[in-house]
């Protein structure tokens, strides 16, 4: 199946009444377990790969390119309409973000979560104006492979912030998604 059919199939799901339960699957055996279990989508974790490679989460332990690759493989072996879990977008500034974003539509991802996280320990939550404009970079990023090529990749912008911070600007950070823009504790995907 095309990245463009599994997109369709994504947002087919996002557009249903009710809610649809999307697991995070960590290898291509537990893909394949949610898969024969009747999930109809399913979603990286950034922890469950940090995790599964002996390393930290949500410190930039593990790369863009090690991400996409686990990415592309659980799409391979399931066939099913994969979201990824890309922490911070993997880079430094927007323009990273959206690279980021255009990088999992070439493997093939039906969507990507860009959170609010920075991956320094110091400083965990980006400051407000940054957070938006790096989802904004990735929402314009998404809507640039479509226009140009056809292609469609849902983006939903993550805040950890509420949880952290208890701030009350954790909806306004994701005001430019695309397809959907959730707010929930970064604890509830890991």
């Amino acid at each position: 199946m095309t990245q463009a059919e599994h997109y369709e199939q994504f947002l087919a799901l996002h557009q249903r009444p009710g809610a649809f339960v999307m697991p995070n699957v960590w290898d291509g055996l537990s893909a394949l377990i949610f898969k024969d279990a009747g999930f109809a989508a399913l979603a990286t974790s950034s922890a469950a790969l940090a995790f599964a490679l002996g390393r930290q989460d949500g410190r930039h332990a593990v790369s863009a390119a090690e991400h996409l690759a686990h990415a592309k493989l659980l799409i391979e072996v399931s066939g099913l309409p994969v979201n990824g879990d890309f922490e911070d977008g993997y880079g430094a500034t927007p323009d990273d973000v959206a690279a980021t974003v255009r990088a999992a539509i070439d493997a093939g991802l039906a969507g990507i979560g860009v959170e609010d996280t920075s991956g320094d320990p110091a400083n965990p939550i980006r400051d407000f104006d940054d957070a938006v404009a790096r989802v904004r970079a990735a929402a314009q990023a998404a809507q640039a492979a479509q226009a140009a090529q056809a292609t469609q990749a849902g983006q939903a912008a993550r805040t950890a912030a509420r949880q952290r911070t208890g701030s009350s600007t954790t909806a306004a950070r994701a005001p430019t998604a695309p397809i959907t823009s959730r707010t929930e504790p970064t604890t509830a995907t890991r």
